[in-house]
């Protein structure tokens, strides 16, 4: 009950901020300028004014995406409970929980726009350049494609968030059927347990 209540809970501030977003900062007058917009917010770690450059329809798929990552914080706790119960605390334990709003936010140090072309009704198709800062403290860069609307009496930029989701949902998927099999004692320590989960997450494969 306590974890619904809560995860209830920051649902409804995380949809309560989108909802006001629109009112954050001025309209971007140009695609550059959007992207100018973008960069400060991230260098600021102003989430607000950053999620306030997207579509109506990204800021939803980032607040959606985020609210899962709520859920998945969750199953990593749930995990790590059943780890401490079988096997006492003190030993390996989870990399951090998936990165809040505002960290994500802030990994975007720099962007430039290399090159626009027109789009269907009146989109604008931007070549961007970008660099981003990785968890181990160095920039990569790297160069997308990106499109921005016209909407809201200025111009607003496009995110796809479902990959991202399909990820979280393998990801939780996975931390359940692992937590259960902690549960029912078929691992005869930690380090088998974790390995276990290692192998079972999208995307990751440990040998034992």
């Amino acid at each position: 009950m306590f974890q619904t209540v809560r995860f209830t809970t920051a649902t409804t501030i995380l949809l309560w901020v989108a909802s006001s977003l629109t009112h954050a900062i001025a309209p971007a007058k140009t695609p550059d300028e959007l992207i100018r917009n973008l960069v400060t917010a991230a260098q600021q770690g102003n989430s607000d004014d950053f999620l306030a450059g997207l579509t109506a329809g990204s800021r939803k798929a980032v607040i959606d995406s985020f609210s899962n990552q709520a859920v998945l914080r969750e199953a990593q706790e749930s995990f790590q409970q059943a780890l401490d119960e079988r096997f006492g605390k003190g030993g390996e334990v989870l990399d951090a929980a998936p990165n809040n709003l505002k960290s994500a936010v802030s990994r975007l140090a720099a962007a430039e726009v290399l090159e626009k072309k027109p789009g269907p009704g009146g989109a604008v198709q931007l070549r961007v350049r970008a660099s981003f800062k990785r968890p181990d403290g160095k920039t990569e860069t790297r160069e997308d494609t990106l499109i921005a609307l016209p909407e809201g009496g200025g111009w607003k930029l496009v995110l796809s968030f479902a990959p991202g989701d399909k990820l979280q949902s393998d990801s939780k998927a996975a931390l359940e059927r692992v937590t259960k099999q902690v549960k029912d004692g078929q691992f005869k320590d930690r380090t088998s347990a974790m390995v276990a989960l290692a192998n079972n997450l999208p995307g990751t494969r440990t040998t034992k």
